[in-house]
């Protein structure tokens, strides 16, 4: 959904409660830069799923697991310890 920020000022309640209810972001166009809001649950979502990007183990495990369904092969399993 996309609205200004004069509507959202107008409506606050109906936009805020229809990101919650329709589990979709709100774009807000200002003047200087769009804000976007998500429910909190989808944001901590997207913070976890950044977090394993960031980290070079989970990434490369990632590709790794992606390459092996592609090419149907066996997935190199790590312990624990290496992982951590």
């Amino acid at each position: 959904m996309v609205a200004t920020l004069n509507m959202v000022s107008a409506n606050p309640d109906f936009y805020l409660s229809s990101v919650l209810k329709n589990r979709e972001e709100l774009i807000i166009g200002t003047d200087s830069e769009n804000l976007v809001i998500v429910p909190e649950s989808d944001w901590n979502n997207m913070k976890e799923t950044i977090n394993l990007l960031l980290d070079k183990k989970s990434l490369i495990s990632l590709i790794e697991g992606h390459y092996s369904k592609d090419n149907s092969t066996e997935i190199k399993k790590y312990d624990l310890e290496e992982v951590f």
